[in-house]
């Protein structure tokens, strides 16, 4: 999404309204994520400063998330670097939704 390879309305999360564009791409992100480091969430969460910010996030934010979703294109190769990020942001293990705010 951010590299512009991909028209708002073609990246698509099911929600009532429907989420649609970057902040669908960061849901899926987190849900791989999680999934990859066996901490499989439900799709009512998200990260918690994620959602305190409404998706509204900084420059560097959005870009500790390219850096994170450029791993995830390789999972196999990346885990240990993928692992690392997990210990050390805390930020992105502590989720928030619908079964806690």
């Amino acid at each position: 999404m951010r590299n512009n390879k991909y028209k708002t309305e073609e990246i698509y999360y099911a929600s009532n309204p429907a989420t649609l564009g970057l902040k669908a791409s960061i849901r899926g992100l987190f849900y791989d994520f999680h999934c990859v480091m066996n901490n499989e969430i439900i799709l009512l969460h998200l990260p918690k400063y994620i959602q305190d910010k409404s998706f509204e996030l900084s420059e560097e934010e959005y870009e500790e998330l390219d850096e994170l979703a450029t791993l995830m294109l390789n999972v196999d190769s990346n885990f240990e670097k993928l692992l690392e990020i997990w210990n050390s942001k805390e930020k992105f293990r502590i989720m928030s939704g619908a079964l806690n705010s």
